[in-house]
């Protein structure tokens, strides 16, 4: 081998480990920051899509909808709480029911539709029937 190559060649070679080497600890740090990143993001994305934070109130829900759960505040109503969970089924529901406390509440959609809305309580569960 020639002895100019090997000058260039050793020391770039070397170079190339030191840079791409990582130890155990920094990469710890990375994903502990990483983690830290998502987990704040993912945080603020619930709070702006209304999304209920753990112990507080809720509304939750089942079927086509885009929050599973909402937070429940005074005077909400089933169509404010349907419009806020973002229904996003391809076809409209037949039934809407309302579960609280052991009892279900089932409404025809076609009646909230024509404006015959309800109060809504903290921990009702909803759910869209075809």
């Amino acid at each position: 081998m020639n002895a100019r190559f090997r000058l260039i060649t050793v020391p770039l070679v070397g170079l190339l480990l030191l840079t791409s080497c990582t130890t155990k600890k920094a990469s710890e740090r990375k994903q502990r920051a990483a983690y830290a990143a998502g987990r704040q993001y993912g945080e603020l994305a619930a709070a702006q899509a209304g999304v209920a934070k753990e112990g507080e109130p809720a509304i939750t829900f089942s079927g086509d909808v885009e929050h599973r759960s909402i937070p429940w505040r005074e005077d909400l109503t089933l169509a404010q709480a349907i419009l806020e969970a973002g229904h996003n089924g391809r076809r409209d529901p037949r039934y809407i029911v309302v579960h609280r406390g052991g009892q279900e509440f089932k409404a025809p959609a076609w009646r909230l539709l024509r404006g015959d809305d309800f109060r809504i309580e903290p921990g009702d569960h909803i759910e869209f029937r075809r």
